[in-house]
């Protein structure tokens, strides 16, 4: 069997599971339907032996047939995927990769995610080695507009969710240095420049992390910390 794209997986001990997961790696390379023709080139299966493990894979619902001669990922595997997505504790899964991170910036690594209006810290890296730093307390809260990670889910939002979130929340600051006018914070969450007074922070720019967006920000005193967003 030829190797699909290149890789060359560990080799199950059922000659069919094999076969099977070669022409599932096939059909998850495309988004559209793939033809038989080509799934039996790229795996090195006869296509008479291609057909039949479609065949039985589109009983179970793995593998969908739009039209005859064709093929594409089936939704049982997204009925699949949501049920692992469920059992996922996304903290367990960060958490290496954040000490990791750590290590590499030495700076204090916050992971948040959304619960409604608001920011919860649900994980952090840090050393208490290090000067002065930005450590989040797990479990603390903040307001979506007053952290750049907020602001990353926010502008993740289409406009009109924003706008109601602006108006449920009425924007307000906490200190002295918070955007004050709501045009600006609009900008602000929308990624674009804003004037601050003297002192006074704003979101930085969202950078991709392994598949999320995170922001490093200044905090007070000069201190430092790394923001990832989880969802």
């Amino acid at each position: 069997m030829k190797k699909v794209d290149g890789v060359a997986p560990a080799t199950p001990t059922i000659q069919v599971i094999e076969r099977m997961f070669a022409l599932i790696d096939v059909l998850a390379s495309r988004e559209e339907p793939v033809p038989l023709k080509e799934i039996a080139e790229r795996t090195g299966l006869h296509p008479s032996t291609t057909h039949r493990i479609l065949n039985d894979l589109a009983i179970g619902r793995f593998v969908d047939r739009p039209e005859a001669g064709s093929y594409r990922l089936g939704m049982r595997l997204l009925e699949l995927g949501n049920l692992v997505k469920g059992r996922l504790n996304v903290r367990d899964a960060a958490l290496a990769p954040m000490r990791e991170l750590h290590k590499q910036i030495q700076q204090p690594v916050n992971l948040s995610m959304r619960q409604g209006d608001e920011i919860v810290y649900i994980e952090r890296a840090y050393s208490e080695r290090s000067g002065m730093q930005v450590v989040r307390a797990i479990g603390g809260r903040a307001p979506l507009h007053l952290t750049s990670t907020g602001k990353l889910f926010l502008a993740a939002d289409d406009p009109q969710r924003v706008r109601a979130y602006a108006t449920r929340t009425g924007l307000s600051g906490h200190t002295r240095n918070s955007i004050a006018a709501a045009r600006a914070r609009a900008r602000a969450v929308q990624g674009a420049p804003v004037r601050h007074r003297p002192g006074q922070r704003g979101a930085g720019a969202g950078r991709a992390l392994h598949g999320r967006r995170h922001l490093r920000r200044p905090g007070p005193a000069g201190g430092r910390a790394l923001d990832l967003r989880a969802g």
